[in-house]
């Protein structure tokens, strides 16, 4: 029987997601069935085997969110195998440290010995391990873990709050400078845990060291074919909309030009929610809903300029390009600008319906063998074929539906680059969807003279700079993207 294994984490700025994602796909490695959440999103955890729970350092302490996970849950931990894992930007080496049993393991990379002997300074003294363990260690002693992992992470001036930029500004005048980069080592990551299978689930002792003997030579193993397509979502997805495009021919009772058809709209939510729970029960469909108003995710607010207002500048651009080059427009033009309040609440409840599923619940896992890019051509392609029936249900030619499909693979890929840019924020990628829908019913007299090869035109454009513009590591904002590359 396949064991489970829960890996829990509390991180700000997604280098520590990406280290839980790491893990986790080692231990698919190995044999065992991994879920990989956020603390803060987990409320029980009764169904699994072994859990490990991991944070980012801030300051020299574990985050707010996985110490309240590990009190929480005390009880339960403590009655079933339990590793920590640690991502931190600097570690004081002591003796002391070095030299405990196999059941810790440092980052080899990681830290530095004391800079004078037998005295350690203020920044010293906050980067010892005992230091970082000391707030769950008084809150759930009881919990007694079987390993602890201690690597390096990630530090994107770009990224920050300003509050923690000036802060970082702020100590690195009295102590000792915060570098910049991404230095966590994926080789160490992968080797401590393809070690915590047998630990975990025999109580064993892990051996980390000999997976280290070459450590300087590049590990290829991503281990991407570990993580499937979606297919029972798909057809899910697929069946439940047949009904829909059987007997949704008629035209909704609105001024702008979509069918019955059209209310499979809240199909892909629907799907999730069916396999959130087989996998999960209430728990995972709670999950699932809570995305739809996942607005905390994004750190950085400027990233909802794109998200509201590119679909619109599109849209301008594509009637500036029809009437530059003489295609028909309706005259007189009408633009129904009082509309739009209305228009907007109606396609953002529609709209939560489909990326509930498609960004809420199938994207991940496309994006953790094939990267965002693939992955946004895959799923771009599912979603426009999805979309083909009620695109001709509305009375529209085959090459207007070829090229409004074609459109819609370039839209999808936008929208990953959003979620992604985000914090894989499924709110942030419906407000895009909102403002497309509603882009396109104001187009002059209420899109009677939508141009999809046009419009398609645009939005590729858009794709492409995403693509090539913000290079692939900017495109995936996905932490396996940058895994499959080492």
């Amino acid at each position: 029987m396949e064991k489970r294994i829960l890996i829990v984490y509390a991180g700000r700025y997604g280098s520590t997601a990406g280290v839980a994602e790491a893990i986790g796909q080692e231990l698919r490695h190995s044999g065992a069935m991994v879920e990989v959440y956020p603390a803060k999103d987990v409320t029980e955890m009764s169904s699994y085997d072994a859990v490990i729970v991991g944070s980012a350092i801030h300051f020299g302490n574990w985050l707010p969110e996985a110490v309240k996970f590990v009190e929480r849950h005390k009880e339960g931990l403590s009655h079933i195998p339990v590793a920590y894992f640690l991502t931190c930007l600097d570690l004081t080496r002591v003796p002391e440290e070095t030299g405990r049993a196999a059941s810790i393991y440092l980052d080899p990379l990681l830290g530095h010995p004391p800079q004078a002997e037998g005295r350690l300074s203020v920044w010293e003294k906050m980067h010892l391990l005992p230091s970082f363990m000391n707030s769950v260690r008084k809150t759930a002693p009881q919990v007694k873990p079987v390993s602890i992992g201690v690597f390096r992470g990630k530090l994107d001036d770009s990224e920050l709050r300003l509050t923690h930029r000036l802060l970082i500004k702020l100590g690195s005048l009295f102590t000792k400078r915060i570098p910049e980069g991404d230095f966590r080592n994926w080789q160490a990551i992968r080797a401590w845990a393809a070690s915590l299978y047998a630990v975990l689930l025999q109580q064993g002792r892990p051996n980390v060291e000999g997976r280290h003997k070459n450590m300087n030579t590049k590990n290829t193993n991503t281990n991407a074919s570990q993580e499937k397509l979606p297919l029972d979502y798909f057809v899910f997805v697929f069946a439940l909309a047949v009904p829909f495009w059987l007997f949704g021919g008629g035209k909704l009772p609105l001024p702008i030009n979509l069918p019955v058809a059209a209310l499979v709209t809240f199909v892909p939510m629907i799907a999730a929610a069916l396999l959130s729970y087989r996998q999960h029960g209430l728990t995972g469909v709670k999950r699932l809903f809570k995305k739809a108003w996942d607005y905390r995710n994004t750190r950085q607010g400027i990233w909802y300029v794109p998200v509201l207002f590119l679909a619109p500048v599109i849209y301008v651009s594509s009637y500036a390009v029809m009437r530059l080059t003489g295609l028909p427009l309706p005259d007189p033009i009408t633009i129904p600008v009082q509309l739009a309040p209305v228009l907007f609440a109606l396609f953002f409840i529609s709209d939560t319906g489909e990326e509930l599923g498609w960004s809420g619940y199938a994207i991940d896992p496309i994006q953790n063998r094939w990267g965002a890019v693939k992955a946004s051509l895959i799923l771009g392609v599912v979603w426009a074929i999805w979309h083909t029936i009620p695109f001709v249900q509305t009375g529209n030619s085959a090459t207007w539906v070829a090229w409004q499909g074609l459109k819609t693979v370039a839209m999808r890929m936008v929208i990953i680059w959003l979620y992604n840019k985000t914090g894989k924020s499924v709110f942030a990628a419906t407000l895009f969807h909102t403002a497309d829908n509603v882009s396109w019913s104001l187009f002059p007299n209420y899109g009677s003279h939508y141009d999809p090869f046009v419009t398609g035109l645009m939005t590729w454009v858009a794709a492409g700079i995403v693509i090539i513009g913000w290079g692939s590591k900017t495109v995936a904002r996905y932490r396996h993207a940058e895994q499959a590359k080492r």
